[in-house]
C-alpha cells in the first residue's frame, strides 16, 4: 500500500489491476451447538498479475484467520465463534476483501442448529429413542444418559422429566440403575419386580455334598444387579455371589449353590440366604435335614426323652403341690413301664417304679423289687446302689436304721460327688430337716456349681416359700429360684412382700430383677410391689418404651414418687396418641420446666387433641401453650406436634399480624411417609432449588419444608436406593394455610437466589420481562453457553448495569450478545474502551454499534485508533468522530491511503484530506498522492467536479513546486476551463500549463471551454477535437467519412491514460462523419464532428472570418475590410504559435 502511494505521488498509475474472484461468492453454513463453525473460502484471479490485499469481517463474532494475503490464489480460513450460541441463532455479515484497485464482499450467514445426543450416527431426540437404545446397548445408553446434550434435551423439550433426572443422578450417579429408574419414572417401561422360587428352600435326606439352586424371576426386561450371600460359617457355599440382567435366560436367573455335608449335623440344619440389590432385600432360610421328608426324626430318642420329661414334670408338680399323689403315681408308673417294656432289666426304671410303689403303699411289691435289685446292682458304690438304699429308708422308719443307711449313702457321695445322691441326703440328714437355711445353703452350692436341676430348684423354692427371710439379697441364685417359682405359679404372698422390700434396697439396676418383679406384679397385682418397681426404675434413671407402662401404672395409682411424671414423659414414644393420664396433665399444668421442649410439644398437642374430652384441663393449658407456641414460631420451628398447636391457635385467631406472617412462612411444611422403609437418608429435589433438601427418615416419616407441590424423593439406606413415587406420600402440617398466597416475589418481582436451580431460573427469566425479575446473587463465574437467548440477554444486561463490565465482556465474546439493548451495549463498549488495549472483538462491537447509530466520544476515539476495515465504515467513523470533536488526523490518513489503494471514493474525501493536511503538511508523499489520485479521476471524468479547495491546493503546490505531475496540472487546467472568469493569477497559471501542453502536443476537448482570450491566443477557434475515452495503452484509428470515397484514416493520440484525441480544422457549419475503431477493428465510437462559432461578442476564428467575408461580399466594402484585417491578425498569431510548436 505504501509503495502504491509513493508511485501515485510521482504521477505513476496502475491501470491494470488483477480482479479478485471468490469461491464461493456467498457463504451459508450451519453448525451444531457447542462448537464453533469453521470453514474457508478461496480468493483467486484470472489475471497474470498477483493479488495483494487484506480481509476483514463485519461481524465481531466472525474472524478470518489471516488478515492479509498475496499471490494469485489464497485460501482464507475463518471461524464463527458460535460455540456458545443457542440453537436457531444466526450470524449475518460479510467478509470484505480489499485489494489494489478493487474491493469485494462475500456475504455470509451462519446458523446454529440444535445438538442432540448421538449414537451410531443417529440423533436421540426423545425419551423413546433413549429407551430403544437401552434395550440394545445399555452401556451406550448410559453414556448418552450422562451427556450434556441429553441434559439440554430434557431442559428444553422434556422439562417435566428434568426433575426426576436430577434426583436420580444426584443420588445414584450416572449409572445403569439411575437410567433404569428414570425410564420407569417417565412411563417408558415397568419397574423390574423380582421373586425368588421355590418359596421354601427345604432339602431332605442329605447324606453327601449336593448341588441345588434357586431361581430369581423378573416381570420384565430391565437393569438388574443382585448380590447373594450366606453367613461365613454356613454349610451352603454359593457358586455365584452376583447376578445381572445379562445372566437371566428369558425371565429367570438360575443361581446354583452347594450343600456341604461335612458342615451339617444330624437332624435339622438352617442357614440364611440374603439377596440384595435393585432396591430390595430378600432373606430366605435354607433348611437341610439328614432325614427324609416326613420321616420321624429321633423317634425313639425323642419318645424316651419325652417320657423322662413327663415323669419329671409329674414329680415336680407333685413336689410343688400342684397335683395330688395319684397324678404323680400315674406319671411315674407310665414312665417306668415305658422303659421296662424296652428293657425289663433297666435298673433305673425298676428303682423309680419301686419308689412309686412305696408312695402308693404297695410295700409288698416294693420289697420284691428291692430284693431283685440287690442282686442286680453289683457296684455298691454306684448311684443306683445309693438310690436303692434311699428306698430302703422309705420302707423302714427306724431312726437308727435310717442313720446307718444315711452314713453309707454319704460314703457313696464322697466317692461320686453326684447331685442326685445329694438329693437323697436332703431327705435323710437331720441337719437339713432341722436347719432349712443349711438345706438352702447347700442347694445354692450345687446350683452355683452349674447343676441347674429343676429337682434342686423345687427343694430350694420349698425353703424360700416357707422362710422368705432366708432369700437374703436378690442375686443370681435367688433370682433363678424365684423365677422358677414364678413360672410355676407357686410363690407365696410373703415372697411378694419380701421381693418388694428387697428391690428397694438394690443399688444397681438388674434387668433380670426388673423382669422378674414385673411378671410377679402381673400375677399378684400388688401395690407395694408396684411402688417398689417404680422406685427401683426411677432410682436407676430407667427411660424407655419398656418402662412406660410401670410409670403410668404408678401415676394412675397416684404414687407420690419424685420424678415419676417427668420420667414417664421421657418414655413416651411420639407415635403414642393415647390420652395422657389425668393426674399427669394436672401436674404439668403448674410446672413443665423439668421436661424437654420436645416433650412439651407432645404434652400440649395431647391436650389439644383431646380438648373435647378434657375441656377443663384444656383451658388451664391455654396460656402456657400460647407462650410456648410464640417462642417456637419466632424460631421458625415446626413438626407434628407443633403443627397441632399452631393450627389450634390459628383457628382461635390468636396470632397477630407479625405472628401470622411468621406462621405463613411455615405453610409449606409437610410430612413425608414411607411405609416400606423405616429409616434412611431422604433427598428431596424440587424444580426451583439447586441443591436437594436432605433429611433423615425416622420411624417411616420425616418433616420437610418444601414450597412446591412438585418434588421428587429418593431414599437411601442399607437396603438400597428407593425412588418410586408410589413408595412415598405426603401431607401438609398446616393445611388451613394452603390458600394463603405464597411470598414468592421480591418487591413485586420474581426472585432468583443463589440456590435457584439453573433450569428453573432460565424459565423464570424467559417468561418474564426484564424488569419483572430480580436476582439476588450474581456469581463471579457464570456460564451462559447454549442457554436461552432471553437468559443470556438478562445476565449480560444485569452484569453491565451493575458495572461488572469485565465479566460481561468476557462472557459476551462466547454468546450472542446483540439482543442486549443497544444502549446497554454502548455502556459496555464505553467502559471497555476506557480501560482496554486493542481488542479485536471490542473493535467489532464498537463498529457494530456505530452502524446502529450508537457511539460516543470514547468509543469513537477507540475506533479512530484501532479500527481497520472497509472504506465505508472508516468514513462513517470519521464523520461521527469529527462531529464529536475527536482527533481524527491519523484516521484521516488511514482512510486516504486505503481509499487510494482500493481505487475508491467517498463524498467527503476532501473533508478527510483537509483534516489530515494541517498536522501533516510535511507528508508530501500522501498529499501529492491524494491530489494526483483525484486529479486523475477528474481528468478521466470519473468525477464531474471537485471542491474548489482541492484546486486551490493544486495551484498552491504548482506555485511552490512547478515539478508536479501532469495529472495534477491537467486537472487544474480542466478546472480552469470550466471556471469563469479567471482571476489574473489563475489565468496566468492556466496560460502556462496550456502552453506547455500544446508545446507537448497534448490536446483535450475541454480546451475549447477555456477563457476566450486563451482560445484566441492559442488559435483554438478553428479546431475541433474528437475525444474518446478507452482502455489505456491501446491503438485507436479515426476514420473520417467512413465508407465514402473521401474516407481518410488517422491514428489517434493518447493524450492521457485512456483519453484519445484527434484534432480537425473545419469551416463554420461544416461537419464530417467519423468512427473510431480499436486495433482489432471493433468500433469504439462514432458521430459527426462540426465547428460552431462562439456566441456574439466573442472573438471569431480565422475560418469563421473567411465565411463572413464570403457573406459580406454582398454588403459594404467597409465590413469586408474590417473582417480581412481581423483575419490577417489571427493568421499571423497562428503562424507564430505553430512555428514554435
Amino acid at each position: 500500500m505504501k509503495e502504491k502511494i509513493a508511485r501515485l505521488a510521482e504521477g505513476e498509475f496502475e491501470r491494470d489491476f488483477p480482479e479478485p474472484l471468490t469461491d464461493p461468492d456467498i457463504i451459508e453454513k450451519d453448525g451444531v451447538e457447542g462448537s464453533d463453525i469453521t470453514g474457508s473460502f478461496r480468493i483467486y484471479t484470472d489475471s497474470d498479475l498477483p493479488l495483494d490485499g487484506m480481509v476483514c469481517s463485519s461481524n465481531p463474532y466472525v474472524k478470518s484467520e489471516q488478515s492479509d494475503f498475496s499471490g494469485k490464489e489464497a485460501v482464507i480460513d475463518f471461524t464463527a465463534h458460535t460455540g456458545g450460541f443457542y440453537h436457531g441463532q444466526t450470524l449475518d455479515g460479510a467478509f470484505s476483501i480489499i485489494c489494489d484497485g478493487f474491493s469485494r464482499k462475500i456475504p455470509y450467514t451462519f446458523t446454529v442448529i440444535e445438538k442432540f445426543p448421538r449414537y451410531d450416527g443417529r440423533d436421540i431426540k426423545n425419551l423413546a429413542d433413549l429407551y430403544e437404545l437401552e434395550k440394545t446397548d445399555r452401556r451406550e445408553a448410559v453414556s448418552v444418559f450422562s451427556s450434556e446434550e441429553f441434559k439440554k434435551l430434557l431442559i428444553r423439550h422434556f422439562p417435566d422429566s428434568w426433575l426426576s433426572y436430577r434426583a436420580l443422578t444426584g443420588t445414584m450417579g450416572y449409572t445403569p440403575l439411575a437410567l433404569e429408574n428414570f425410564l420407569c419414572e417417565n412411563g417408558l417401561k415397568e419397574p423390574v419386580r423380582l421373586h425368588v422360587f421355590p418359596a421354601e428352600l427345604n432339602y431332605y435326606a442329605v447324606n453327601e455334598d449336593i448341588r441345588e439352586s434357586f431361581r430369581v424371576t423378573r416381570n420384565t426386561d430391565g437393569y438388574v444387579s443382585l448380590c447373594f450371600s450366606v453367613p461365613e460359617d454356613s454349610f451352603v457355599s454359593l457358586e455365584n455371589t452376583e447376578g445381572t440382567d445379562s445372566d437371566f435366560y428369558g425371565g429367570t436367573l438360575e443361581v446354583p449353590f452347594f450343600i456341604r455335608y461335612d458342615r451339617i449335623h444330624q437332624g435339622l440344619n438352617t442357614t440364611k440366604l440374603t439377596i440384595r440389590g435393585n432396591g430390595i432385600l430378600i432373606e430366605k432360610d435354607i433348611t437341610v435335614s439328614t432325614y427324609g421328608k416326613g420321616e420321624p426324626v429321633y423317634v425313639k430318642d425323642r419318645e424316651r426323652k419325652n417320657t423322662i420329661v413327663n415323669g419329671l414334670k409329674g414329680y415336680l408338680d407333685f413336689r410343688l403341690r400342684k397335683t395330688d399323689t395319684m397324678a404323680f403315681l400315674k406319671s411315674a408308673t407310665d414312665a417306668c413301664e415305658y422303659f421296662l417294656n424296652q428293657n425289663p432289666a433297666d435298673v433305673q426304671a425298676l428303682l423309680y417304679r419301686t419308689m412309686a410303689q412305696i408312695v402308693a403303699g404297695q410295700k409288698q411289691k416294693a420289697l420284691t423289687t428291692i430284693s431283685l435289685l440287690k442282686e442286680m446292682i453289683a457296684d455298691k458304690k454306684s448311684f443306683e446302689w445309693a438310690f436303692l438304699l434311699y428306698l430302703c429308708t422309705l420302707m423302714d422308719s427306724d431312726e437308727s436304721y435310717i442313720d446307718t443307711i444315711t452314713r453309707e449313702i454319704e460314703g457313696i457321695q464322697k466317692e461320686l460327688d453326684d447331685p442326685r445322691v445329694f438329693w437323697f441326703l436332703l431327705f435323710l440328714r437331720k441337719e437339713y430337716t432341722d436347719d432349712p437355711l443349711k438345706r438352702l445353703s447347700d442347694i445354692r452350692k450345687w446350683i452355683n456349681r452349674g447343676c441347674h436341676s429343676p429337682v434342686l430348684y423345687a427343694e430350694a423354692l420349698d425353703v424360700m416359700n416357707a422362710y422368705p427371710e432366708y432369700i437374703g439379697q436378690i442375686d443370681s441364685f435367688s433370682l433363678s429360684i424365684l423365677r422358677f417359682g414364678q413360672r410355676n405359679g407357686v410363690l407365696s404372698h410373703e415372697i411378694v412382700k419380701y421381693v418388694a422390700k428387697s428391690i428397694g434396697e438394690l443399688k444397681t439396676f438388674n434387668p433380670g430383677v426388673f423382669d422378674f418383679a414385673g411378671k410377679l406384679y402381673d400375677r399378684y397385682d400388688d401395690d407395694e410391689l408396684l411402688s417398689a418397681i417404680d422406685s427401683y426404675l426411677l432410682r436407676n434413671r430407667c427411660v424407655g418404651e419398656q418402662y412406660k407402662i410401670w410409670y403410668k401404672r404408678g401415676i394412675e395409682l397416684d404414687l407420690n414418687l419424685t420424678g415419676i411424671y417427668e420420667t414417664y414423659m421421657s418414655c413416651i414414644d411420639d407415635s403414642d396418641t393415647d390420652l395422657l393420664p389425668r393426674m399427669l396433665l394436672l401436674y404439668f399444668s403448674y410446672d413443665v420446666n423439668e421436661i424437654s421442649d420436645e416433650k412439651r410439644e407432645y404434652l400440649y398437642a395431647n391436650v389439644i387433641m383431646y380438648k373435647d374430652r378434657i375441656p377443663d384441663i384444656y383451658e388451664t393449658y391455654k396460656s402456657q401453650t400460647e407462650r410456648f407456641a410464640i417462642e417456637k414460631l419466632q424460631g421458625n420451628v415446626i413438626d407434628d406436634f407443633l403443627s397441632i398447636i399452631y393450627r389450634d391457635l390459628y383457628q382461635r385467631k390468636f396470632f397477630d399480624d407479625d405472628l401470622l406472617s411468621k406462621l405463613k412462612g411455615l405453610k409449606n411444611s409437610r410430612k413425608v411417609f414411607c411405609l416400606s422403609q423405616k429409616s434412611g437418608r431422604l433427598s428431596i429435589y424440587t424444580p426451583k432449588i439447586r441443591t436437594p433438601y436432605v433429611t433423615e427418615l425416622k420411624d417411616h416419616a420425616a418433616v420437610i419444608d418444601i414450597p412446591e407441590e412438585n418434588f421428587f424423593t429418593v431414599l437411601t439406606n442399607q437396603n438400597g436406593t428407593f425412588a418410586e413415587k408410589e413408595l412415598f406420600y405426603t401431607e401438609k402440617l398446616l393445611p388451613e394455610l394452603s390458600e394463603i398466597e405464597d411470598n414468592k416475589t421480591h418487591e413485586g418481582k420474581a426472585l432468583i437466589t443463589e440456590d435457584t436451580e439453573e433450569a428453573f431460573a432460565d424459565s423464570v427469566i424467559s417468561s418474564n420481562d426484564y424488569d419483572s425479575v430480580d436476582i439476588s446473587y450474581l456469581p463471579a463465574k457464570i456460564s451462559l453457553s447454549n442457554r436461552r437467548p432471553e437468559v443470556v440477554t438478562y445476565y449480560l444486561r444485569k452484569l453491565i448495569e451493575e458495572d461488572r463490565t469485565g465479566q460481561a465482556f468476557s462472557l459476551i465474546k462466547d454468546v450472542y450478545g446483540f439482543l442486549v439493548p443497544e444502549n446497554v451495549l454502548l455502556h459496555l463498549a464505553t467502559k471497555m474502551c476506557e480501560n482496554s488495549e486493542e481488542d479485536e472483538f471490542l473493535t467489532g462491537l464498537s463498529i457494530w454499534l456505530l452502524d446502529h447509530y450508537l457511539s460516543n466520544e470514547i468509543t469513537l476515539k477507540y475506533l479512530c485508533a484501532n479500527y481497520r476495515g472497509p472504506l465505508k465504515e472508516l468514513v462513517s467513523v470519521f464523520k461521527y468522530a469529527k462531529a464529536r470533536g475527536c482527533e481524527v488526523t491519523d484516521l484521516a490518513g488511514r482512510i486516504l491511503e486505503q481509499m487510494m489503494y482500493e481505487e475508491g471514493d467517498c463524498d467527503i474525501a476532501d473533508d478527510i484530506f483537509m483534516s489530515y493536511v494541517p498536522l501533516h503538511s510535511d507528508d508530501k508523499t500522501l498529499i501529492r498522492a491524494y491530489l494526483t489520485y483525484f486529479s486523475d479521476r477528474y481528468v478521466l471524468g470519473k468525477e464531474k467536479s471537485r471542491n474548489e479547495d482541492f484546486f486551490t491546493n493544486i495551484r498552491n503546490l504548482y506555485v511552490t513546486d512547478h515539478d508536479i505531475n501532469q495529472s495534477v496540472k491537467t486537472a487544474l487546467l480542466k478546472h480552469y476551463a470550466f471556471s469563469s472568469p479567471l482571476k489574473p493569477a489563475e489565468f496566468s497559471t492556466a496560460e502556462e500549463i496550456l502552453r506547455d501542453n500544446i508545446l507537448d502536443g497534448r490536446y483535450f476537448s475541454f480546451y475549447k471551454k477555456m477563457d476566450i482570450h486563451l482560445v484566441r491566443e492559442f488559435g483554438l477557434y478553428e479546431r475541433v477535437f474528437i475525444e474518446v475515452h478507452f482502455k489505456p495503452g491501446k491503438q485507436l484509428v479515426l476514420t473520417l467519412n467512413p465508407g465514402s470515397d473521401k474516407e481518410r484514416f488517422l491514428d489517434m493520440d493518447e493524450a492521457y491514460d485512456g483519453i484519445y484525441i484527434s484534432s480537425l480544422i473545419l469551416f463554420h457549419g461544416d461537419s464530417v462523419p467519423y468512427e473510431v475503431k480499436d486495433q482489432d477493428g471493433n468500433r469504439v465510437d462514432s458521430g459527426n464532428a462540426s465547428n460552431q462559432d462562439y456566441p456574439d461578442g466573442c472573438v471569431k476564428s480565422r475560418f469563421g472570418l473567411i465565411n463572413e467575408i464570403s457573406e459580406e461580399e454582398k454588403n459594404s466594402d467597409s465590413a469586408i475590410e474590417e473582417s480581412i484585417r481581423e483575419y490577417i491578425r489571427l493568421d499571423v498569431s497562428s503562424e507564430d504559435l505553430f512555428s514554435m510548436v
